[in-house]
């Protein structure tokens, strides 16, 4: 056997710390090894960096030392046979069964995840290292870097993120060329290096850079601290383990954030995602896109001479899609495996990339996430008008002025402004209110309506899963004055549904048929309609909208499924319809929350964007209560909706596993079958759909000619 003296190590000591920490020496290959359970005692949890590639042990010393860190002592190894063990079955290999650890008195030693022992061992075997891992536990959007870097060499130049417990974190990477000056309002440049590139230092992505310019008024990002800029076109990695070459590549969830395309960003607190990728062993990507005015004017004649582009914020999304095919895999990423997730406005987003040829071949499945297919795709003649609206507003003559001369505040004032004109000026019923400005056919990247694209089979096939939330439209009530405060009656309701949503003449016809649940004859004599009030236009908006959209893929698509969200997170959302105390009654318990003051399990409707906390495991992070986590189940919930989501991105089924086994779901089939996921405690699946009988009603009615958006006015407290 083969022992070194101390001067082995003492070479070591001097060369390793010129690398530890230096913002331009690359990183060496490693995975963080956790269990990430997703509650908070991950924070003391053990964790350990397995370095990829099996080296001498003097070589897996300097490595730790550049990591920041140093081999695993003899004494502190009890975790590592179950951590080991995990990170296997979440790699779906076999680690080797020899690694080194710190060494003693000059000798090597190793340690056989088989056996469990350690024993001296010969220093010029090749085996992979176990390091520490001290990187603190950050669940604050607002906190600095870690002090321990990580740096990956990239066909861009060198890009420094940062560590922390959980996983790697590159935060602020530039996608595209910043749409400032001559770029603003362009479609968006392709940006072939950093900006540092030339002198070969590593480009700083350990900030979060600005969200896009957006009105700030009533957004959660005020409190965070949060700045706008137009130059935002930048994307956010978390991965838990750096490769060595292209091997052992990992899934990719691309993240794209709702918003009404006019607000929102990547670095919302409940947007992280170093809990996906240490739980699942996933590279998670968020990204900004450009939003509102910026995102989606067009000129009122677009040539191959305009002054700016169209559908620009939709190719941004493609242009951040097309940096995942060519740079995750130096982040660990694998570019054959991409998720592409978005919610609300995200959950559009997604339908449109379904849908457009340029963005065949960019990604394996989809996951449509309170999508709104309602308002459909804007038709070129609107889009048209509204940018015409615009110019008028502003006072120029053309969008060379706008380029030029408007400073963004005046651009944000002008988009506010053309929301409530729009509804006014143009022809009744041509402008969906919540999503004034949106994707819309411009000839080249869509070319027809949805509808007319998923009936003739016009998209990408791949798995997708639809969802849908159980009162997603209460977030909406809540935020109209009428309904702030006091409950709807059926004079008030009545009211909204002619003025917002669907005109007088289908708002009587709504109210003379039974089968849509919502007749004057049930409910005109009632003071509190909440609920049903609720339920209808959830369905209206939303769920009907999603079983129909689930219906048109599934013709020509064998995987898709469609899922509805039964459960969700309390304090997330207030208010009085969606807040903790909303009135629904608690799961399973038989009791009522409404007044008491009381979270119960499951408890306040689940309303729109309300399931995001569980998707992403993020809770802890957008500081709610961990008593009230812990008192209403939320972690059970939150680890199994990780999971769900994570095999569904890495599979693409949709697979369920608890400590009794698993179950495989089925698709959602046709409408003979109509399968769909319900996701209270645990996920069920149900045949018939969710209330698929009114939503054929309201198909067979018409409300849903996707050409007809009948407000007109001011918009209602919104």
């Amino acid at each position: 056997m083969v022992y070194r003296n101390g001067l082995i190590w003492a070479v070591a000591a001097a060369v390793a710390p010129a690398m530890a920490g230096n913002p331009n020496s690359v990183t060496p290959p490693f995975a963080v090894l956790v269990e990430n359970n997703l509650d908070l005692s991950v924070e003391h949890s053990p964790s350990f960096l397995l370095l990829s590639k099996p080296t001498t042990a003097e070589k897996a010393t300097i490595a730790c030392t550049a990591l920041q860190e140093d081999l695993v002592p003899s004494n502190n190894t009890h975790e590592l046979h179950s951590l080991l063990f995990h990170y296997d079955n979440l790699m779906n290999t076999s680690s080797d069964s020899t690694f080194w650890l710190q060494p003693a008195n000059g000798i090597c030693y190793s340690y056989n995840r088989l056996n469990g022992t350690i024993k001296p061992d010969d220093c010029e075997h090749a085996y992979q290292g176990i390091c520490t891992n001290t990187a603190p536990f950050q669940r604050n959007v607002q906190l600095p870097a870690t002090n321990k870097a990580v740096v990956v060499n990239t066909t861009q130049g060198l890009v420094h993120g940062f560590r922390d417990r959980l996983a790697a974190r590159f935060q602020g990477i530039p996608y595209a060329k910043p749409p400032v000056g001559h770029r603003r309002l362009q479609n968006p440049e392709r940006l072939d290096h950093l900006h540092n590139f030339a002198n070969e230092s590593a480009y700083d992505a350990t900030r979060f850079k600005p969200i896009c310019p957006q009105d700030m008024s009533n957004n959660p990002g005020v409190k965070l601290n949060m700045t706008t800029s137009e130059d935002c076109l930048y994307l956010n990695v978390y991965t838990p383990s750096i490769p060595a070459g292209n091997s052992s590549l990992l899934p990719v969830l691309f993240w794209i954030h709702g918003g009404s395309y006019c607000y929102g960003g990547s670095s919302f607190p409940y947007y992280l995602g170093m809990n996906i990728a240490s739980r699942q062993s996933m590279v998670v990507v968020s990204v900004n896109y450009r939003l509102g005015a910026l995102g989606w004017l067009t000129e009122p004649k677009p040539s191959n001479s305009s002054m700016i582009g169209t559908n620009q914020a939709m190719r941004d999304q493609l242009m951040a899609l097309e940096w995942v095919q060519q740079h995750i895999a130096a982040y660990g990423g694998d570019p054959t495996k991409v998720t592409i997730l978005g919610e609300s406005a995200g959950g559009s987003s997604v339908m449109s990339l379904l849908q457009t040829p340029a963005a065949k071949g960019q990604f394996s499945h989809a996951i449509v996430e309170s999508g709104n297919t309602l308002s459909g795709w804007q038709r070129p003649e609107i889009a048209t008008a509204l940018s015409e609206l615009f110019l008028n507003i502003t006072g120029c003559p053309d969008y060379g002025c706008v380029k030029c001369n408007l400073t963004t505040s005046a651009m944000l004032a002008a988009q506010d402004r053309l929301f409530t004109l729009a509804q006014e000026i143009l022809p009744r019923g041509q402008v969906c209110s919540l999503e004034p400005l949106r994707p819309f056919i411009d000839g080249d990247l869509l070319h027809e309506d949805w509808n007319t694209a998923l009936q003739a089979g016009r998209y990408t096939h791949v798995p997708t899963l639809v969802t849908y939330n159980h009162d997603e439209y209460g977030l909406f009530l809540q935020e109209n004055s009428t309904f702030t405060h006091t409950a709807a009656n059926f004079s008030s309701a009545e009211a909204y549904l002619a003025t917002f949503l669907l005109g007088e003449e289908r708002t009587q016809a709504v109210l003379s048929t039974p089968e849509l649940g919502f007749t004057r004859a049930a409910l005109a004599n009632h003071s509190d309609i909440d609920t049903p009030f609720v339920n209808f236009t959830t369905n209206y908006w939303y769920r009907c909208n999603g079983e129909l959209y689930a219906g048109a893929l599934a013709q020509n698509n064998a995987e898709v499924w469609e899922l509805t969200w039964e459960v969700n997170v309390p304090e997330f959302i207030p208010g009085r319809l969606c807040g903790a105390g909303s009135g629904r009654v608690c799961h399973g318990s038989g009791r009522v929350c409404h007044g008491s003051g009381r979270v119960c399990h499951g408890s306040g409707r689940v309303c729109h964007g309300s399931e995001l906390p569980l998707i992403f495991g993020s809770a802890a992070y957008d500081n709610i209560s961990a008593a009230v986590l812990t008192e209403t189940g939320y972690w059970d919930r939150a680890r199994r909706s990780v999971d769900l989501y994570a095999r569904f991105a890495r599979k693409g089924r949709m697979v369920d596993v608890a400590s009794n086994g698993s179950t495989v779901f089925p698709p959602r089939g046709g409408n003979e079958t109509h399968y769909v996921i319900h996701w209270r405690d645990r996920p069920v699946v149900r045949a018939g759909g969710v209330n698929w009988g009114a939503c054929k009603k309201m198909e067979e009615m018409r409300l849903y000619d996707r050409l007809y958006y009948p407000y007109t006015g001011p918009v209602l407290g919104l």
